[in-house]
């Protein structure tokens, strides 16, 4: 990908040009330099949806364009109508699935979603993660 001077992003080599005007602190002007995109993984839950009370049960999370390394359920971040959530422990299923077991705790429907967090930590990309759950 290269980035034109809109500041869009292009894969069409024939529109690169070198730097002109201001220099870019850290770029030399005159120099043509690519820019790779980072494209962030995606991570899904099962279940998509839960009803507002006491909640216990076990939550699959899921991987698209990342995987786990060293998974450690103490990487995960409950927020949203979730913040009064914990869980007890973690079954790894594959290197993009775990499972998050014994997740307890009160249910208040606040905003109608909560979030789990996973800490870039304990992802290959580096990045922190979060699904959005449906609240009923």
């Amino acid at each position: 990908m290269y980035t034109l001077a809109n500041g869009a992003l292009t894969s069409d080599a024939t529109s690169k040009a070198a730097l002109s005007g201001m220099e870019i602190i850290g770029l030399t002007n005159g120099t043509t330099y690519k820019v790779e995109e980072a494209l962030l993984g995606t991570l899904m839950s099962n279940p998509t949806a839960v009803t507002e009370g006491f909640y216990w049960g076990n939550i699959t999370l899921s991987l698209d364009g990342d995987t786990f390394k060293g998974f450690n359920w103490n990487h995960v971040v409950f927020g949203g109508d979730f913040s009064g959530l914990i869980v007890s422990g973690a079954q790894s299923v594959s290197d993009t699935e775990v499972i998050l077991v014994s997740v307890n705790g009160n249910i208040v429907r606040n905003s109608g979603e909560g979030t789990i967090t996973i800490k870039g930590a304990v992802l290959n990309g580096g990045s922190d993660l979060t699904v959005k759950i449906a609240v009923n």
